[in-house]
C-alpha cells in the first residue's frame, strides 16, 4: 500500500527547495486588525416584543462583512447571543460596563450613554 502524504506538507518541502515562502502573506493578514481603532457609544434599550433588554453599540465604521465579523467576535467573549447589522451590534441582555471594558482593552474607545 502506498502511503499518503499530505500535499501542503510536499507543496512546502518544494517551495523551501527553491527558497520560496509559503504562507507567510496568511500569517501577515491575520496579524493586521480587520478594521482601524474606533469610538463606539453604547446604550441600553428594550427590544423586542417582551421589552427585554439589549445592549446596542453605535458608532461602527466599515463594511457589513466587517460588522457581521467583529460582532461575532463580541458576542464570543461574552458569551451571549445578538446580531450585527445596518452599522449597530446588539448584544443580548444589560452587559454595556462589560463590552465597555472589552472594547477597551481590544484598543477602542467606548462611551455607556445613560
Amino acid at each position: 500500500m502506498k502511503k499518503a502524504t499530505d500535499w501542503r506538507a510536499a507543496l512546502t518541502q518544494i517551495a523551501e527547495a527553491e527558497g520560496m515562502e509559503i504562507g507567510k502573506q496568511e500569517e501577515e493578514k491575520a496579524a493586521e486588525p480587520a478594521f482601524k481603532k474606533q469610538s463606539f457609544t453604547i446604550k441600553v434599550e428594550k427590544r423586542g416584543a417582551g421589552q427585554k433588554k439589549a445592549t446596542i453599540i453605535y458608532g461602527y465604521n466599515g463594511s457589513e462583512e466587517e460588522l457581521a465579523d467583529f460582532g461575532a467576535q463580541l458576542r464570543k467573549k461574552m458569551s451571549t447571543g445578538g446580531s450585527a447589522r445596518g452599522g449597530e451590534i446588539l448584544l443580548q441582555g444589560d452587559v454595556a460596563q462589560a463590552a465597555t471594558k472589552l472594547l477597551e482593552e481590544m484598543g477602542h474607545k467606548a462611551k455607556v450613554l445613560k
